[in-house]
């Protein structure tokens, strides 16, 4: 009995029976930019889904929903921070409509 209360005595000092601290499903994930965010989802991913993933679901640079408020907004973050070749026109425009809706409004 006493070596099992010295074993976690010394498991609690050392921090291996305390909780888990550090990841946890309630974390959101983060990139340095919008183009690293984009060039980490699958390739198997349409280019659509990838910017959309990346304006709802991550961090970018510090800024949680990086593409802004509005379909306009989303536009033209996407535009400037992705590489033209990246997606086309049309399918930026129906990916940021997608995320403007998605996109929880912030409190005033």
């Amino acid at each position: 009995m006493k070596l099992h209360a010295v074993l976690m005595a010394v498991a609690v000092a050392a921090g291996i029976a305390t909780a888990p601290t550090g990841c946890s499903s309630d974390e959101v994930p983060s990139a340095a930019t919008y183009q690293e965010c984009f060039d980490d989802r699958p390739d198997s991913s349409a280019a659509q889904d990838k910017v959309l993933d990346c304006c709802l679901d991550f961090i970018v640079g510090g800024l949680r929903y990086a593409c802004g408020e509005t379909t306009a907004d989303c536009v033209t973050y996407v535009t400037n921070n992705l590489d033209q070749t990246d997606i086309d026109q049309p399918g930026k425009q129906a990916a940021c409509e997608m995320y403007a809706d998605m996109r929880p409004q912030p409190m005033e």
